[in-house]
């Protein structure tokens, strides 16, 4: 009974972090919306590997729906996600995983949570990036990765093509990212160290290249978080 409590609990919570987490990266055009497309159709692959026809097919059809907006949202901002949306397709990707888990036991958890390494690991850091702060967890800020992203390459490499442009290639190219999550997870589905493993790595590649755009140069993951808490710490310090 116990275990059962706890399983519900934490499913509860990581359903409502994954929908809360593709809202926080909905930050340009297509990019929820690409992110969404690779990890509906990654779940489809896997549940069809399983032997799942039918949650194989729940899952594409979102693919559909999901790739049926981003035609309109891509380039030009037609029309928009808004928070209904971002929160709808976050809660149905996170639904899925769970069923694709529970409708088959050997699957491991975390290939499913592969899939969503990217606004996990994304909201994890901006947590993190204001504690360090002393700020509100939910305060916003211009440091999430796609923003600096867009700032650092993409307008300098490319401004020639104007903001609206430059707005819908990063959110392409962050969005892109969760094919190779997608690869990763039905490579290693079947295995829990591995696709453990395969998370971590992919959470620490992440944040490498995170640290990259902040310090103009390649460091540790770990190095720059902590490096980053004494800088911020000492700041604070100085201030008061």
């Amino acid at each position: 009974m116990t275990y059962t409590l706890a399983s519900v609990l934490f499913t509860a919570f990581a359903v409502g972090g994954v929908a809360n987490a593709v809202n926080i990266v909905d930050g340009f055009n297509g990019l929820a919306s690409t992110m969404a497309t690779l990890g509906f159709v990654a779940y489809a692959v896997m549940a069809w590997h399983l032997g799942d026809v039918a949650l194989a097919g729940v899952a594409l059809v979102l693919a559909a729906c999901v790739a049926g907006f981003f035609c309109v949202n891509w380039p030009f901002g037609k029309l928009f996600l808004g928070d209904g949306g971002s929160y709808f397709i976050g809660f149905a990707l996170a639904w899925v995983a769970v069923m694709l888990i529970a409708r088959n036991p050997h699957v491991s958890a975390f290939a499913a949570l592969l899939v969503c390494v990217h606004p996990v690991t994304e909201v994890l850091l901006s947590v993190y990036r204001r504690k360090v702060k002393q700020q509100p967890a939910g305060m916003p800020d211009r440091l999430h990765f796609h923003s600096l992203l867009k700032r650092r390459y993409i307008l300098r490499h490319f401004k020639h093509l104007g903001r609206t442009s430059c707005n819908s290639l990063t959110g392409l190219l962050v969005g892109s990212m969760t094919l190779v999550a997608g690869l990763v997870a039905n490579l290693t589905y079947n295995s829990v160290p591995l696709s453990a493993l395969a998370f971590v790595l992919l959470v620490l590649g992440y944040i490498a290249m995170y640290a990259r755009m902040v310090r103009h140069h390649w460091c540790s993951p770990l190095a720059f978080l902590l490096v980053r808490r004494k800088l911020v710490t000492a700041r604070l310090a100085a201030v008061k």
